[in-house]
């Protein structure tokens, strides 16, 4: 199983609350990324709440690492690099085995890919270095030296879905996958898991 869908949707009060957070953001044109300005700043937010509620009845929380939140201001359209989702915690490659994703701004018909062919733990997976801003950091790649290089590597997707976030969805993010994005802003709210899709929802 790659996804499952849900017909969550946050309230408009917590909605408006992430676009005040987010709208200096769209005056530039940037790439596809995890954004971190607010980190703690979830704590005690309409958004916490409205999560937390929705996420209880399948035994989840928002304990593992919390509210991420993935933003773009694409002037195009591009294909993402393909990945596994890892969790850098005290200098270790931890496994996130899947996500809650909710959308707040972007097109719901940009379509994700998986591939069964490769996952976490696989030894084809490459130890290599990143950056972040300022920061640098290692994690584990698809190989290839490109977006383009990784897409020819893994060849075609096993399992390919649009309107995957019309709202939201549980997805399988321990196999290799990726996203076409259309051009303009785009804003996705995100609760990482250390549980695999199957083991919470049919």
């Amino acid at each position: 199983m790659f996804y499952y869908q849900t017909d969550f949707d946050l309230s408009p009060n917590a909605k408006n609350w992430v676009l005040e957070h987010f709208k200096h953001k769209w005056k530039f044109n940037f790439y596809h990324d995890a954004d971190w300005t607010l980190n703690s700043g979830w704590q005690n937010s309409p958004i916490e709440q409205e999560l937390s509620d929705f996420l209880l009845p399948f035994g989840l929380d928002l304990k593992y690492a919390g509210i991420n939140c993935f933003i773009s201001n694409l002037s195009k359209f591009e294909i993402t690099n393909p990945h596994v989702d890892i969790l850098h915690r005290n200098k270790q490659l931890l496994p996130i085995k899947s996500r809650f994703n909710l959308m707040i701004l972007g097109n719901s018909e940009d379509p994700m890919c998986w591939w069964n062919t490769l996952k976490y733990g696989d030894s084809k997976l490459e130890k290599k270095l990143f950056t972040y801003g300022s920061t640098f950091y290692e994690s584990l790649a698809v190989p290839g030296d490109s977006i383009e290089e990784r897409w020819q590597h893994l060849g075609t997707p096993t399992e390919i879905k649009t309107n995957l976030l019309a709202p939201s969805s549980f997805v399988n993010t321990n196999y290799a996958h990726a996203l076409k994005l259309s051009a303009g802003p785009r804003l996705i709210l995100s609760v990482p898991f250390d549980r695999y899709l199957d083991e919470y929802v049919n």
